[in-house]
């Protein structure tokens, strides 16, 4: 066997190591432990490996324990002076006796756990907002703890993907979908964070829930603090306000102002999905929302994040770019069957070579024949352009070029959605032409 990485938290398989990863890692960790002088080779490869896997937020399972038993978990971490590797503090499957992982758990428990109240003090001193870092990625971080969560939750829940949200006939069930993905992020010992989500305004307000949060907090572990989250469709966020002026929505009253995202320093409209954060009252006898987060989406029924009102709009017509490769009858004829399309918004930014970039939307086809294992796919990166100054384009087009490593770069330009001679359905139409013509290319 061979260490296995996965997906922090929800422990989705991703990889495995390569060897000499391994044995990187394993060298030095021994070197460590025996206090013995390290090899610079091994400890170059060590660091990159390990800082490639706190970037893409994940973890590894350790191969020390007989076959059938649960794997123990190894975490990545940056020191003050150098990457290392640790254990989840409290771990409920230990090493191996004789494991060169088995010693060393990394400081601060709580900061394993999705619990906003752990964070709360680095949120409240931080004046920026920065949505594509880690919340505990260091000193000066300056993400809302809540923002990570609830992209944690989306993803869990395939809510960024066409083909996740289409399974989904109301706001009602994706929401349920959610609720049911965040059972693999825990918020304290043997607490996932299902337990204490509440996707149901009525249940809010009628106080039904905070019946079940006052139970729940009776039997709460030490560390961390007792915490619930709530979370459904927001039509309007405006200061301490959610659902403030949507009657029959289910308003929310925040103590601190809801963050979402602004586009020089103007706030993208609704419809919204928000998290907030609850935390017990000072008294102990209720409950209060301390912090939320607002992330806009395309729309009630397809809650697909977006970024600006340009996104919004390119969304809600890709679905019919989605449409229009899967029915096309020259790729079924020529290919001999129909090819699977997935579109995908993704929420953190994807490492390539010489850096990291952050695109709009990715696009996969796959081969009718293809084995899905990723040798019959080929990726589109969609960028909607929204500003037309030299600077703008000078900045895009170092990032396309980091782009173009995770598949051809396709521009949406949102400044003319609205024209006669070029508006959205004409680009869109022209794409889906561009992409049957390279797929035939490719394939035929």
């Amino acid at each position: 066997m061979a260490l296995e990485v996965i997906r922090a938290f929800s422990r989705e398989h991703v990889r495995w190591l390569e060897s000499l990863e391994e044995y990187a890692l394993r060298k030095v960790k021994d070197a460590r432990v025996r206090r013995r002088k390290e090899d610079p080779a091994a400890r170059k490869l060590h660091d990159a490996v390990i800082r490639a896997l706190c970037d893409a937020d994940c973890w590894m399972l350790c191969d020390c324990l007989p076959d059938g038993l649960e794997q123990p978990v190894i975490v990545p971490g940056r020191g003050r002076r150098s990457m290392r590797l640790g254990n989840l503090p409290d771990a409920s499957v230990p090493h191996a006796g004789n494991c060169v992982f088995r010693l060393q758990h990394l400081q601060g428990a709580s900061r394993f756990f999705f619990n906003p109240l752990s964070h709360e003090r680095d949120v409240e001193a931080s004046a920026e907002r920065d949505l594509e870092h880690k919340p505990w990625s260091g000193p000066g971080r300056s993400v809302p703890v809540v923002a990570y969560m609830l992209k944690c939750f989306i993803r869990e829940a395939r809510l960024h993907t066409l083909a996740g949200v289409e399974r989904f006939p109301s706001p009602e069930d994706w929401l349920a979908e959610l609720r049911r993905a965040a059972v693999a992020f825990p918020v304290a010992p043997g607490v996932p964070a299902s337990e204490v989500l509440c996707t149901a305004p009525a249940s809010w307000h009628s106080g039904e829930f905070r019946e079940r949060l006052d139970e729940r907090a009776r039997h709460w572990p030490k560390d961390p603090p007792p915490c619930g989250y709530l979370c459904w469709v927001a039509h309007d966020v405006e200061g301490h306000d959610i659902n403030g002026r949507t009657g029959g929505a289910g308003h929310v009253r925040v103590t601190s102002p809801v963050v979402s995202r602004e586009i020089h320093t103007n706030r993208v409209e609704g419809p919204y999905l928000f998290l907030g954060a609850l935390a017990q009252s000072a008294d102990m006898h209720g409950w209060e929302c301390r912090m939320a987060y607002a992330e806009p989406i395309a729309a009630p029924e397809l809650p697909i994040p977006v970024d600006s009102d340009y996104e919004r709009q390119a969304l809600l017509s890709l679905a019919r770019l989605v449409e229009d490769l899967r029915r096309g009858k020259e790729l079924q004829e020529a290919l001999g069957g129909v090819v699977r399309v997935e579109l995908e918004r993704p929420l953190f930014p994807i490492r390539v070579r010489d850096g990291r970039c952050h695109p709009d939307v990715l696009l996969t086809v796959s081969h009718p024949d293809g084995s899905f294992d990723g040798s019959d796919k080929v990726r589109y990166v969609i960028e909607v352009m929204g500003m037309g100054n030299a600077e703008y384009e000078k900045k895009k087009e170092e990032t396309h070029r980091l782009m173009k490593r995770i598949g051809r770069v396709i521009r949406l330009e949102g400044r003319q959605f609205g024209s006669a001679h070029n508006g959205l359905e004409r680009q869109r139409d022209r794409i889906a032409r561009q992409i049957s013509k390279d797929l035939l290319w490719r394939w035929t």
